[in-house]
């Protein structure tokens, strides 16, 4: 009984290596969007117009062996003059109990171009505020791979059981090739009225090259990554300097077989906080199929500093009892003035629509740490 039981945990253990391996590697995917919006579109690079760091951690399906756990960093900084931004974004996402681990670094640019809309919009959208952004991404990136931690079905003996002898397997490298990224993406935001309401919505194809990942010599190349978000604020407050907004949106994130709908609806308390619930399935149209999770967010915002948590309940087959859910916590600090050639602020004799990062440039000071973080 024994041996059966090594025999299958080993032969489990190969296949699912060879899984990891073989098949084309998919991206991680987060909840924390408003606080991780470089992984969503590297249009956002720089979209406050001043300097912001931001880092999160994800941990998936906590009570499953081989739980995933991703952690990612960004920092963006604007240009309001030059109409442009900047970030540095990375991720580690470890897979399988620490024995893979997949790192990615990239320099994002997006160019961001306000306006207002034109007659053929109609009497009244006409002379409402637009901004529209588009961005690129250059990174590299990299898998490692503790083969040491893995057994094999040739370490293995009908008779002793586990050897202890070497597997044959070892003899790949512990780190894949190197891969140069390309990334792009467009956005726009848009007034819909003169209250402060808006909609925001993009798009974006990450790994545009397809870049070949392998341990050893095969043509294992990178899916292309697509991205699409829409998302609706209707201003629920008297006064647009201080906005308070009801929302509701969509994000879509597909790449090869891997297809997650996220759909939110969040809600402001006040100037300092938000509350979120939604939840994630695969297919778009049909609601009664492939469900997979209900996720609760919460985020507080005060002096620069803004901190969110997320809890996503599985409701798969999987389910919670099994998975003990995700939990994802992002932290992220805005320096207020901060930016690149005066981080786009609205000088003496500007128009409004010359800020090219935020459509309501005369919020007031305590409702911006919260409105900012809006995707």
């Amino acid at each position: 009984m024994v041996q059966l039981h090594s025999y299958a945990r080993a032969w489990l253990t190969l296949i699912l290596l060879c899984c990891a391996m073989l098949m084309q590697a998919q991206d991680p995917v987060f909840s924390q969007f408003n606080l991780n919006k470089n992984y969503l579109n590297p249009a956002y690079a720089g979209y406050s117009g001043d300097l912001s760091l931001g880092v999160n951690s994800r941990m998936q399906w906590n009570n499953i062996p081989g739980k995933f756990s991703t952690n990612t960093f960004n920092a963006n900084i604007g240009c309001g003059a030059g109409r442009f931004g900047l970030a540095l974004t990375g991720y580690d996402h470890v897979e399988g109990e620490g024995y893979l681990h997949s790192q990615n670094a990239a320099v994002q640019m997006s160019v961001n171009l306000p306006g207002k809309l034109g007659r053929m919009f109609g009497r009244k959208l006409r002379r409402q505020k637009y901004i529209m952004s588009g961005g690129i991404s250059l990174g590299v990136g990299q898998k490692t791979l503790d083969w040491d931690k893995l057994t094999f079905s040739d370490q293995y003996s009908a008779y002793q059981g586990f050897s202890g002898q070497p597997s044959a397997a070892h003899g790949y490298s512990e780190a894949s090739n190197t891969i140069f990224d390309l990334s792009a993406g467009l956005r726009m935001q848009a007034e819909i009225n003169r209250k402060g309401s808006y909609v925001s919505f993009g798009g974006a194809i990450f790994h545009l090259n397809k870049p070949v990942e392998t341990f050893y010599d095969s043509d294992n190349r990178l899916p292309p990554r697509y991205t699409f978000h829409f998302f609706t604020y209707l201003q629920t407050k008297k006064f647009t300097n201080k906005p308070n907004f009801l929302s509701v949106g969509m994000i879509s994130d597909n790449q090869q077989n891997l297809r997650t709908n996220t759909f939110m609806m969040a809600k402001d308390v006040q100037h300092w906080g938000k509350v979120s619930m939604g939840f994630r399935r695969q297919n778009f149209l049909l609601v009664d199929r492939n469900v997979d999770a209900v996720i609760l967010q919460g985020l507080v915002s005060f002096g620069g500093l803004t901190l969110g948590y997320s809890y996503d309940i599985t409701i798969s087959k999987l389910g919670p009892h099994n998975t003990f859910g995700t939990h994802e916590i992002g932290i992220a600090y805005n320096f207020s003035g901060f930016g690149l050639c005066g981080g786009g602020k609205k000088g003496k004799g500007k128009k409004s629509a010359d800020n090219c990062f935020m459509l309501m440039d005369n919020v007031d000071s305590n409702f911006k740490d919260l409105y900012l973080w809006n995707p």
